[in-house]
C-alpha cells in the first residue's frame, strides 16, 4: 500500500426525526420572517421598504437551508491521517476534526455488543459522527485522544478499503468485520 494514497468516503444523513424537525422549524421561520418584517415596516410607516423583504427572505432561505439541511459528511484518509469534514450545499466545506490512525486506541464495529461496550467504557468527552443514521449498517468507531488530551470518538461508516488502511496503519487496534462496500 502506498503511504501517500488518499481515500475519501461521503455519506448523506438520512431523513430521520431530527432532520424532519429541523426542516419544519426552518419552513416555519421562512413564513414568519417576512411577515415580521412587513408588520414592522408597516407600523413605522415605511411601506416602500417592504421591497427589501423579498431580497432578505431569499438570502435567509439560501443560507440557512444549506447550513442545516443540505449537509454531507465526508471522511478522508491521507498518509494515515483521518480528516472529517462537513460539506454544506456542495459548495462550502468545514473541517471538523483530524486524527492519526496510529494514535487510535481501538477501531471497531458499532453493531458488535462487546466492542460497543468498550466505547461506552472509554466515555469519550467529544463524539464526532459521520454516520448517515445512528443505526447505520456498517457503523464503526475510532477512539483516540486529541492534542489537548480529551477523550474523543469518531463514528463513521466503514468500507473494505477504509478497514484495510486502518489495518495498515494500526493493526493492533483494528477489528475487522464484513462490510457492504
Amino acid at each position: 500500500m502506498n503511504e501517500f494514497s488518499t481515500y475519501e468516503y461521503a455519506v448523506t444523513p438520512k431523513n430521520d426525526r431530527k432532520m424532519k424537525l429541523t426542516k419544519f422549524w426552518l419552513i416555519l421561520s421562512y413564513i414568519l420572517f417576512p411577515l415580521l418584517f412587513i408588520i414592522v415596516f408597516y407600523m413605522i410607516n415605511l411601506p416602500w421598504f417592504i421591497v427589501f423583504v423579498v431580497f432578505a427572505t431569499v438570502l435567509f432561505i439560501v443560507t440557512t437551508w444549506r447550513r442545516f439541511v443540505d449537509v454531507e459528511y465526508e471522511y478522508s484518509i491521507t498518509s494515515g491521517i483521518v480528516t472529517f469534514a462537513k460539506i454544506f450545499g456542495n459548495r462550502s466545506r468545514k473541517t471538523v476534526m483530524e486524527a492519526r490512525i496510529k494514535d487510535a486506541l481501538i477501531i471497531a464495529p458499532l453493531n458488535d455488543k462487546i466492542q460497543k461496550s468498550r466505547l461506552d467504557e472509554y466515555q469519550p468527552e467529544v463524539i464526532y459522527s459521520a454516520l448517515s443514521s445512528p443505526d447505520a449498517e456498517d457503523g464503526y468507531f475510532m477512539t483516540y485522544e486529541d492534542e489537548e488530551g480529551h477523550a474523543c470518538a469518531f463514528l463513521f461508516e466503514a468500507t473494505a478499503q477504509t478497514l484495510k488502511i486502518c489495518r495498515f496503519y494500526n493493526p493492533s487496534a483494528t477489528v475487522i468485520s464484513k462490510v457492504r462496500f
